[in-house]
């Protein structure tokens, strides 16, 4: 497919997402785990995840809490999930609200959570990029742990680019695909013949490998489902350096009344070759209030989030010793924390990279004077939860610096992880 600017790359992990597409329902052995139908049917899965997510938003933006800034809508955020700014307020000539603003860690959580961009760019435009892909797959699933050869029609592409792609990427979509469809092998296994990941505990892995403008990659998905507990796992791996590489993850507790979601987006590779893409980004988040039986919140009692955006100075840039990667120089990074709900109020606290040779250094981060915020509780005005902090040098491996030690890897993160259990966030690398 041919898609133009940054919708190459969205397209390409589109794509492949497509590996965990709406299947058949097949026999199993006795000892593997049943299909349910969310596993055969992997769009339901994300679709489940997708409406969780935005009851949460929802559930962020009109928290008691927020009655003092007058709650949050869809009008601030912009197409991007970034953060917009309102009358009077520090903008951007974009009019995107100034980081330095007190409220922006938590206005920009609720817009990762809330906006649909279609693409990585938020959280749920992640879900709907990977429901576009999933349905590319139709009926091609055989849970057999073989890899078979299958061909995806034009046809196909189109009547789920029309389900599930912005009318704006529909026309591209359908300019890029050839007549004959597009051919790729893939394969998925419940259990122990998961082509993904076998130490998670997921109920299935799908995964699909293709080539793409020449290019040989390898995509999949991951489903884990009961009665109490829906997740799932999404990875995008590239095996050249120049295309992206992209995971996440996230589970649907209904037991609990809980969403946890965690993304790791590596543009900054690490492997064959000196190409990047410009910029690694890391999220994790907790949400935790009433759900009913649809898996949407009617209230949220507890909202924590971790993010962090780093970039390089020139995408093109070929490092000083080209077995390298890490020797790319840094331009700019940020990363925020945001801690609360009620009572106690949202607590957030911003960190900008000042010492761009060192991200490392926990001191690095705290070169110029976090930035505090207390959105206080609706009552007293006052905040009384604890905010997160960076506590130490080992914190800043949250930022998927390439300097680091603990730096965690896409797709070594994604073969070990499971559904996430977390109920408190930390700046650690991974966190279960």
């Amino acid at each position: 497919m041919v898609i133009k600017g940054r919708h190459l790359l969205l397209t390409a992990s589109l794509v492949s997402l497509s590996v965990s597409a709406c299947g058949k329902k097949k026999e199993k052995n006795e000892e593997e785990i049943s299909v349910s139908t969310n596993v055969s049917t992997p769009v339901n899965a994300l679709s489940i995840v997708g409406i969780s997510l935005k009851s949460a938003a929802a559930g962020i933006g009109t928290n008691a809490t927020m009655a003092l800034s007058g709650g949050f809508s869809a009008d601030d955020c912009d197409e991007h999930a970034e953060p917009k700014a309102r009358t009077g307020e520090p903008a951007d000539s974009s009019g995107r609200l100034d980081k330095s603003h007190d409220r922006y860690a938590l206005q920009q959580l609720y817009c990762l959570v809330q906006t649909d961009t279609g693409s990585p760019d938020s959280f749920i435009g992640s879900i709907s990029e990977s429901k576009f892909l999933a349905c590319l797959m139709g009926g091609n699933l055989t849970f057999d742990g073989a890899e078979h050869d299958v061909t995806i029609t034009k046809a196909a592409v189109l009547a789920c680019a029309s389900d599930y792609l912005p009318s704006s990427q529909q026309g591209e979509v359908s300019n890029g695909v050839p007549e004959a469809g597009i051919n790729a092998k893939l394969t998925a296994g419940l259990g122990s013949q998961n082509p993904i990941n076998t130490a998670g505990g997921w109920d299935a892995g799908m995964k699909l490998s293709f080539s793409f403008g020449g290019q040989p990659m390898s995509l999949g998905l991951l489903v884990s489902d009961n009665a109490n507990v829906t997740a799932v796992g999404v990875t995008n791996a590239s095996q050249g350096a120049s295309f992206n590489q992209d995971g996440y993850v996230a589970t649907i507790d209904k037991a609990n009344g809980a969403i946890r979601y965690e993304s790791m987006f590596q543009r900054i590779r690490t492997v064959n070759g000196t190409s990047s893409n410009g910029w690694n980004r890391h999220a994790r988040v907790y949400v935790k209030g009433t759900m009913d039986s649809d898996y949407k919140f009617s209230s949220v009692s507890k909202a924590q989030g971790i993010y962090s955006d780093i970039s390089v100075n020139d995408p093109s840039t070929t490092p000083s010793d080209p077995s390298n990667p890490a020797a790319l120089p840094l331009k700019s990074g940020t990363l925020w924390a945001v801690n609360g709900g009620e009572p106690g109020g949202f607590v957030s606290k911003m960190y900008n990279l000042g010492t761009l040779s060192a991200p490392n250094v926990k001191a690095s981060w705290e070169v110029s004077t976090p930035v505090s915020a207390c959105n206080g509780d609706s009552s007293s005005g006052d905040c009384t939860n604890t905010a997160l902090s960076l506590a130490s040098n080992a914190d800043t491996a949250f930022a998927m610096d390439l300097n680091n030690s603990a730096f965690v890897k896409v797709e070594e993160w994604i073969q070990s992880t499971s559904s996430l259990t977390f109920t408190d966030l930390t700046f650690a690398a991974s966190q279960q």
